[in-house]
Formats: C-alpha cells, sequence, structure tokens
C-alpha cells in the first residue's frame, strides 16, 4: 500500500466525518494527517512501528489508524462511516470544489445521492434556491459534474503508476511461477488511460484469483479473461493464457495490428525471449513502448525513433503551486529541489485571488512573493526562479490577474509569466 493509498484513506475519513457533522477536532486532525502522509517521502508501509510515529503531523489516533490499516487493509472507523453513506454521495466528494458541507445541503434539502441526479438538478435550475448556491455556482458545478462522469474509470498515467507497480509486485508475490505483466494502455505509458488490463500465464483458475485480497471477481467471460475490482476502486481486465504464448498475447493486447502482424511473420514471438529481444531481431531496436500502438510505426525507419525527446531534454518546470496559496511545499524549497534534480529553471504560478477556495494570492502576497523570488534569484544563481501567476477568467471575460499585473509591472520588471494570461506571456528560453 503506497502513501498514496493511506493518505486517501484518510482525506475520505475527514471528507466524511465533516459530510455527518461528527467531532471538528478529529475532523481537522485527520485532515492534517492526509496531507502530512501524501508527502511524505519514505514508503510508510516499510517503516518501523517506532518511525511512523515521528512522522511529523499527525497524532496517537493517526498511528493507530495506520496500523489498523496496514494490518487488515481497512479503517473500521471509516467502514462505518462508507456504511451509512450512499454511494454516489461518496463519489459527488470526488467532484471538484463541491465539499462535505456543499453536499450536506444538497442531500437534505433535495434528497439527492448521485452525481447524474444532481446533474440533473442542476439542468431543473433546483440549485439556485439552496443557500450558499446561486446560478453561477450551479452552472460551475454543472461543468464539473458533466467532466467526473466523463472521466468515470479513467486515469492519468502518472497518477497511477505507482500504485499499479505495486499491484503488480503483490501478485507476483502471491502467484509464484506465473508471468504477469501489464499490457495495452498502461504498457504503452498512454498519457490518459481508459482500460487497465493485465496478462497472466499460465493459465489461472478462479480460485487464485479470487483469493487475493482487495480483489472482488465482477465477470468471468469466455475468453480466458476476467474483469475484476481491486480494492473497491480500479476495474481490471485479467487475461490469461498459456506459458509458451505469452509474447504473443502480450503483443497482440500491446501493439497495434501491423507491428504485431510483423513479429507474427518473423516467427519472433516464441516465448523465452523478452520484448525487447522481440523487436531486436525483427529490425525494430530501441522502439520505444510509447510508439508500440501507432500507427504504421512498422513501416518506420529506425530513425524515426533514434531521437526522441527524452527526459534529460527538458531544461526546466513551469506552473507549480507553493505553500503561497494551495501547495505542500515553500517557494525556496520547491526551488532547491528543482535546482538540485538538475533543472536550469523553476516557474510558480500560485492561484490568483478568485481562487479562495484554493488560498489565491491577493495583490499583496503577489508583491510579497516576488520580494522572496529577488532573493532566491541572488541566492540561487545562475539558477532562475521566474515570476507567475494562474489567472482565473471571471465571468465577464476579464482576468484576476490583470490589476495584479499592471501594480507588479510597476514594481518589478524581471520576467512575469501569466497562466491564462489577458496578455501574452514572455517566456522562460530553454
Amino acid at each position: 500500500m503506497v502513501n498514496k493509498d493511506i493518505a486517501r484513506q484518510f482525506n475520505l475519513l475527514a471528507s466524511l466525518m465533516e459530510l455527518h457533522g461528527e467531532n471538528a477536532f478529529k475532523t481537522k486532525a485527520y485532515s492534517s494527517a492526509y496531507l502530512s502522509i501524501r508527502k511524505w517521502d519514505t514508503p510508510i508501509e516499510e517503516m518501523a512501528a517506532e518511525d511512523i510515529d515521528k512522522i511529523p503531523g499527525i497524532g496517537s489516533s493517526v498511528i493507530s489508524k495506520i496500523r489498523e490499516l496496514l494490518s487488515t487493509g481497512r479503517i473500521d472507523a471509516l467502514e462505518k462511516l462508507k456504511d451509512k453513506t450512499p454511494e454516489g454521495i461518496q463519489q459527488l466528494l470526488s467532484v471538484k470544489g463541491l465539499g462535505p458541507k456543499k453536499i450536506r445541503v444538497i442531500w437534505d434539502a433535495l434528497k439527492i445521492e448521485t452525481p447524474a441526479e444532481l446533474l440533473y438538478a442542476c439542468a431543473e435550475n433546483r440549485l439556485i434556491k439552496l443557500p450558499g448556491f446561486g446560478l453561477k455556482t450551479q452552472q460551475d458545478l454543472q461543468q464539473k459534474i458533466t467532466y467526473f462522469l466523463d472521466s468515470q474509470d479513467r486515469y492519468l498515467y502518472g497518477n497511477i503508476e505507482e500504485e499499479l507497480g505495486v499491484i503488480l509486485k503483490k501478485m507476483q508475490k502471491a502467484w509464484p511461477g506465473y508471468q504477469i505483466d501489464w499490457v495495452g494502455e498502461f504498457a504503452t505509458k498512454a498519457p490518459v488511460i481508459s482500460k487497465l488490463e493485465l496478462l497472466v500465464a499460465p493459465l489461472l483458475p478462479a480460485e487464485k484469483l479470487s483469493g487475493l485480497a482487495g480483489v472482488v471477481i465482477t465477470e468471468e467471460k469466455p475468453d480466458e479473461a476476467f474483469e475484476i475490482e481491486y480494492d473497491e476502486r480500479l476495474k481490471i481486465t485479467i487475461h490469461t493464457c498459456p506459458a509458451q504464448d505469452f509474447n504473443n498475447h502480450w503483443c497482440l493486447l500491446t501493439m497495434n495490428a501491423g507491428l504485431y502482424e510483423k513479429l507474427a511473420e518473423m516467427d519472433e514471438l516464441s516465448n523465452g525471449q523478452d520484448i525487447e529481444e522481440v523487436l531486436t531481431n525483427a529490425g525494430f531496436e530501441g522502439l520505444p513502448p510509447e510508439l508500440f500502438d501507432r500507427d504504421e510505426i512498422e513501416s518506420y525507419p529506425p530513425a524515426y525513433w533514434e531521437d526522441l525527446i527524452e527526459e534529460s531534454d527538458i531544461k526546466g518546470i513551469i506552473h507549480n503551486h507553493s505553500t503561497y496559496s494551495d501547495g505542500m511545499n515553500t517557494l525556496e524549497e520547491m526551488s532547491v529541489h528543482v535546482r538540485d534534480a538538475g533543472y536550469q529553471y523553476f516557474a510558480i504560478c500560485d492561484h490568483s485571488r478568485s481562487a479562495f477556495y484554493a488560498n489565491g494570492l491577493s495583490a499583496e502576497q503577489v508583491v510579497e512573493q516576488m520580494q522572496e523570488i529577488d532573493k532566491l534569484n541572488e541566492k540561487l544563481a545562475p539558477f532562475k526562479v521566474f515570476k507567475g501567476i494562474e489567472s482565473d477568467i471571471l465571468g465577464d471575460g476579464s482576468l484576476t490577474t490583470k490589476t495584479m499585473y499592471w501594480l507588479c509591472l510597476i514594481l518589478w520588471s524581471p520576467p512575469f509569466t501569466v497562466i491564462s494570461g489577458w496578455m501574452k506571456p514572455r517566456l522562460c528560453q530553454g
């Protein structure tokens, strides 16, 4: 269980406690624990019990619940709250900008218990009559719920990479003697993944699968595949095949038809070789996974992929939030970290003042931040910290940055970058 998983449990616990009006002090403690655990670098699952006690920002109640979660896979107090909270209400907690207090108002006043019901209520203008809501809030909420529903069972590669690595290791440990690997979109590192797929060989009996902690089989398919739900969140398709067919199935499920057929024609898919060997023998040495499913990649010469942009080509990091708004680290901590990681520059773009929900910066705070940036640029030179802001587009089409920009332009002349700005930004070079 990675730290993000542990943190997620405490975030849900705090949200459900607030939703049900439980002890505010404990609610705040669990919310603080979420932030502390989320940014803790060392895997908590691998830490000694006495070291867990030393994590800053958590008390004895949180520590006992961490131990309970690691030993049993659940937090009893959280499970009790989930039992008395409709699943749809729990889903609403994941809608950005819709907190427990607003959800409680909607739940009590309109008897709404699902995102779809809330979307329908927005279409009928039923929210504007509720305290704390208005037409603009309703319109904004309607857009966010639509996005939430459209994004269901879709994952950002960067958000899920670590967790899927942990799941793979657990399965490899549970099923020794089996060859197991992710296939499909995750194997090709697709930025947005709409389907999680795993390949297991030799043929995996259902009882082995259902015996794995956290796994519920939702469908047993006739083509030697299972649909499962993992940890009550992830929907995964598990394909299984004879041991000698592993490479063939891996390529079939991951590559475009043309590349797969070319490898099959050359008889390169017999088991015993890894995929890199298979590709090298077929004349595709160095072909990165990101291009396995690219249309007609089999007809391109190796020069096409021999000079691709690598992570080492990135010279700087743009658009970051610090503790000035809703970030978890100070401006200096972030700047030093980015510099020590080998980058040449870093641009801070905290929220502007209209983003009150994220501690958006006032004009005075922008000036304060710029003063700190000037000092950091002197201290960290030749590393460069660029000044920026995340500007919100208001209902009348104007931007929150406008007034602050002119104030800052008068006081400071170094480059100032506006994200979603009304002016043309000065771009960082590199």
